[in-house]
């Protein structure tokens, strides 16, 4: 009796793992939507200015000031626009 218990659980357990594998297969992201897409701020830039949400560009990237903007490869005066004022402190 032993014997047929122990075929139960290893058989569960094989069908069990071989679901989950399926499973995280399916679930697998495929690529992103296709759509706009912005420029991140360059690695290393580093921006002190409060926060002052500017966006740029015909798709309207949007960053948290003129400074992250600017990093991103933006032209602030000419390409991008304020879209709120700076927090008061």
């Amino acid at each position: 009796m032993r014997h047929n218990l122990f075929r139960v659980v290893v058989a569960a357990f094989v069908v069990t793992t071989l679901s989950m594998g399926i499973v995280a297969l399916a679930a697998k992201p495929g690529p992103p939507p296709p759509g706009p897409t912005c420029p991140s701020p360059a690695r290393g830039c580093i921006c002190y200015a409060l926060y002052a949400p500017v966006v740029c560009g015909p798709n309207n990237c949007q960053y948290s000031n003129d400074c992250w903007a600017s990093c991103a490869g933006w032209n602030v005066t000419s390409q991008c626009r304020s879209i709120g004022g700076p927090i008061e402190l």
